[in-house]
């Protein structure tokens, strides 16, 4: 890795695990993957709302319900970014491959 940009705690988390070679970035999951995971917090995140609207008036299984949707919020979001990101990237791809 000598001469290569300081990579970051996550990056050398996965290195460490075998999950990517060293000086390399993970692959990008499929579409197919991302709409499963994207629609999978979507619904999770719908979930926790109704179960904060319906929790009893105790703050702390409020508050654990409010943290419970923002991080799959969070998450949903992040999953449907991946997603658009890889659908243009596809169509960049192909209008690169489509000449004369």
């Amino acid at each position: 890795m000598k001469g290569a940009a300081r990579r970051n705690v996550w990056l050398r988390m996965t290195d460490s695990l075998g999950l990517t070679a060293p000086g390399r970035k993970p692959e990008m999951p499929g579409p197919r993957l991302l709409w499963i995971q994207a629609i999978g917090w979507s619904a999770s995140t719908l979930l926790w709302v109704v179960m904060l609207v319906r929790a009893p008036q105790g703050r702390d299984t409020q508050i654990l319900y409010g943290v419970l949707v923002v991080l799959s919020l969070v998450l949903a979001v992040g999953n449907f970014v991946m997603l658009r990101r890889s659908a243009k990237r596809g169509t960049d791809n192909s209008k690169a491959h489509d000449g004369p």
